[in-house]
């Protein structure tokens, strides 16, 4: 059988999952049927780390509120149901439960290894990182404690400005060794997602796609003229030095959203400690690291 163009693998890959996406609608829709006093609904699996599913699902409308862990695959499946048999009291489960360092530990880290870097004040490293944003710069975000699930959220992050005209250039050939053709997930301040974004009213885990309400101002982020987003809304549970930089970089560009890929290296899992982020900083294309108060710069 002839190999087929990557124009013909793209329509049958399209096409499966917007079939898939309908038969997921139709599920939901049995389900309400059978449950029609039930206006909420939590939904897991491995399913559910694809975007466009996820989206058409809060979109349908068969529930008032459509539910999707912040890992829903095997790993989130695990913790959920040893919750739900434990004795527990239930409450919203921050993503951030990883490990955290404190700025002496992150000093002793840099210091070990003999690194030149600035030591400035909280809002002078957001005041820093944006400049190098609105250069087209990629920097490197370290903060507070690491991130559960698939996706980055601001703790563990590599962040570009969207609206540099090299951006996906920068990302797929010189950081993550992707093809040309992939695009990249943006977070934002949820009511700037809102304002310039069609979806879901919320997606608080990455986990939903968005499209542009003005495609011309998204153009470097958008991988083809009719593509999607994956968005990340940040609230104000987010992490607080990462919603006071995307504040600071909307207040210098007009809009408080910026492109978000994980923190790591070419094929590699998402960094977790200090010197996890040293390695990936010296060894790919990120141009500056922010380590909360401590600066980095090639």
């Amino acid at each position: 059988m002839r190999e087929g163009s990557h124009e013909e693998k793209a329509a049958v890959a399209a096409a499966l999952q917007s079939r898939i996406g309908d038969l997921l609608v139709e599920v939901l829709s049995q389900v309400r049927q059978r449950a029609p006093q039930e206006r909420r609904v939590c939904l897991g699996g491995s399913l559910f780390y694809n975007s466009h599913f996820n989206s058409k699902a809060k979109l349908s409308g068969t529930f008032d509120d459509v539910f999707i862990p912040m890992d829903p695959g095997n790993a989130g499946l695990s913790l959920g149901a040893a919750v739900h048999v434990g004795r527990v009291q239930r409450q919203p489960v921050t993503p951030f439960l990883g490990p955290s360092y404190n700025p002496d530990e992150i000093k002793e880290t840099l210091d070990n290894c003999k690194l030149t870097y600035r030591w400035v004040s909280d809002a002078d490293a957001i005041t820093v990182a944006v400049e190098a944003l609105r250069k087209g710069q990629l920097v490197a975000w370290f903060e507070g404690a690491m991130e559960c699930g698939p996706r980055a959220l601001g703790a563990r992050s590599i962040l570009a400005s969207p609206f540099s005209p090299y951006v996906l250039d920068n990302l797929n050939r010189f950081l993550k060794h992707r093809e040309p053709w992939r695009g990249y997930a943006l977070s934002g301040l949820d009511s700037a997602v809102r304002e310039h974004f069609n979806g879901p009213k919320a997606s608080p885990f990455m986990e939903c796609d968005y499209a542009p309400k003005d495609r011309m101002r998204f153009q470097h982020v958008l991988p083809a003229p009719r593509a999607t987003v994956r968005v990340h809304t940040v609230g104000n549970d987010g992490p607080p030095q990462f919603q006071a930089l995307l504040r600071t970089f909307g207040e210098a560009s007009g809009c408080p959203v910026l492109v978000n890929t994980s923190f790591n290296g070419f094929q590699e899992p998402i960094v977790c400690s200090p010197r996890d982020a040293l390695r990936v900083f010296y060894g790919t294309g990120i141009d500056m690291l922010v380590f909360g108060q401590f600066i980095l710069t090639k």
